[in-house]
């Protein structure tokens, strides 16, 4: 038998593409949509058919990137600012607080606590 595997989803082929790049250089939604060799407004209507806008993905990958991050007591609240691309770390603990409802410290503090133990 031969299985095939459904294509990945819109959303899933954005975020292996902006996981490919450093976050300063994601692109934005029109220069993403010719990429994908189609019109900004096709991107917005897939995007929005999938329940997934843009800025959400964006946003969702930048959460998942810090966690990972933060799991690695090597690097910097600095340096994990810097590689999503916010200005500034008081940028990122703001998003960073937003997303999870606690600040980054905190987070590391947790997922790093067992591994001292």
């Amino acid at each position: 038998l031969v299985r095939y595997r459904a294509p990945p989803s819109l959303p899933s082929r954005i975020k292996q593409h902006l996981r490919s790049l450093p976050a300063e250089r994601w692109p934005d939604s029109e220069t993403l949509a010719q990429t994908l060799c189609m019109s900004a407004s096709t991107l917005r209507r897939r995007l929005a058919e999938a329940g997934q806008p843009y800025q959400a993905i964006k946003d969702g990958l930048r959460q998942e990137m810090a966690t990972e991050w933060l799991a690695d007591a090597a690097i910097s609240y600095g340096e994990i600012a810097e590689r999503l691309g916010f200005a500034d770390v008081s940028s990122f603990y703001k998003a960073f607080r937003k997303w999870t409802g606690i600040n980054p410290g905190h987070y590391r503090n947790l997922i790093l606590a067992p591994a001292r133990r």
